[in-house]
């Protein structure tokens, strides 16, 4: 998976970056004061899209690995068979 933020250095000081370019941290002293923070900041990242969702086809709980992911592996490995009814919440 890819990193979301990096750590990037400026003459004397650190800090870091989201994948979109701007800074996401405080500047630090020292790189590995920059890279704690890059590491709870994924952790953070990692957190809000890998949580625990029902399957809306069997309405087992899972880990899903984000927005999109909303079928667990075993509703996913079925063969299709046309329309399928979904599982209400």
């Amino acid at each position: 998976m890819p990193k979301k933020y990096t750590v990037h250095g400026l003459e004397n000081v650190w800090y870091v970056r989201h994948e979109s370019g701007r800074r996401a941290s405080e500047i630090f002293d020292t790189r590995r004061e920059a890279q704690d923070d890059c590491d709870r900041l994924e952790k953070e990242a990692h957190e809000q899209t890998h949580k625990p969702r029902k399957c809306m086809c069997c309405g087992m709980r899972f880990v899903s690995e984000g927005i999109h992911n909303r079928l667990c592996v075993d509703c996913r490995r079925r063969p299709s068979m046309g329309s399928f009814e979904l599982h209400a919440n």
